[in-house]
């Protein structure tokens, strides 16, 4: 996954208010100019503004968002789009409660915007109070159902047919959340430097998000026909088949069996 930063999103932002600020102030007017035409008053006319100005960003912001392109028309133009925490699509009340979530972002003195230029996953502020993401690329890259049969070995993504097996790691981490890593079994790098599997999506090849699973937590590499995983000194252990992989030490995968990294459980297979 690619995370979108500061600047790219500042500009979709750009972007969404040239976009939506004609429209918005053309549905101003007509109500205004129907609102005086039923002589509500003044306040009257003040009210239905009001009520307008907070209703329509919100929708506009919500729907796309949770909407098929998950993203606005300023995203899209950009080529980024928001995810929930698993990278799919988000629903109606977590896009709104990214949109309300800016209210805070905001009133921090946009330092809750800022935050997008300099936390690990690119999250603002009110990202992180929705559990979002924003990523670079097309929805449904990485949300397909099938998406174990289409991750590339280094990051997650897409693995393409081939004659060699592929090892595939699912489960759930300590909130319920799905979790899948997968590779195949003859990846180059894994004979080499090997495979690490970590919560830093910068260094590590193999990406988890959770908060108990250190930045670089574990190694998979083979030696022969043998694939082991090393523990990386990580802050809350490995452990492979109910046995505590000791920080630096290693095991032997099978190609059935439980692995837990961090609080993440997962169930060992091979296809």
């Amino acid at each position: 996954m690619k995370y979108a930063g500061f600047w790219v999103r500042f500009l979709a932002m750009m972007m969404d208010s040239m976009i939506f600020s004609p429209f918005a102030i053309l549905i101003y007017l007509k109500l205004g100019f129907d609102a005086a035409i039923f002589n509500v008053g003044s306040q009257g006319v003040s009210l239905v503004i009001f009520l307008a100005s907070f209703i329509l960003p919100w929708l506009y912001f919500a729907l796309f968002e949770s909407g098929t392109w998950q993203a606005t028309p300023g995203k899209r133009i950009m080529g980024i789009y928001v995810t929930n925490l698993n990278a799919d699509r988000i629903s109606f009340g977590r896009a709104s409660a990214r949109y309300f979530g800016k209210i805070i972002s905001s009133i921090t003195f946009l330092v809750g915007y800022v935050m997008a230029g300099f936390t690990e996953n690119k999250q603002s502020l009110h990202d992180k109070l929705a559990d979002t993401l924003v990523l670079f690329g097309k929805p449904g890259r990485y949300n397909s159902p099938d998406v174990i049969d289409q991750r590339e070995p280094s990051f997650n993504k897409q693995i393409e047919n081939s004659n060699s097996s592929n090892w595939v790691f699912a489960g759930f981490d300590a909130s319920g959340n799905l979790v899948r890593v997968t590779f195949k079994d003859n990846d180059s790098k894994l004979a080499s430097q090997g495979l690490i599997v970590g919560r830093s999506s910068d260094t590590s090849d193999l990406y988890i998000s959770d908060a108990s699973v250190s930045r670089q937590h574990a190694r998979f590499y083979k030696v022969g026909d043998k694939l082991f995983l090393e523990d990386l000194n990580s802050t809350n252990g490995t452990k492979l088949n109910g046995k505590n992989l000791s920080k630096g030490s290693k095991g032997e995968i099978k190609e059935s069996g439980e692995l837990i990294i961090g609080g993440v459980e997962l169930s060992i297979g091979k296809y």
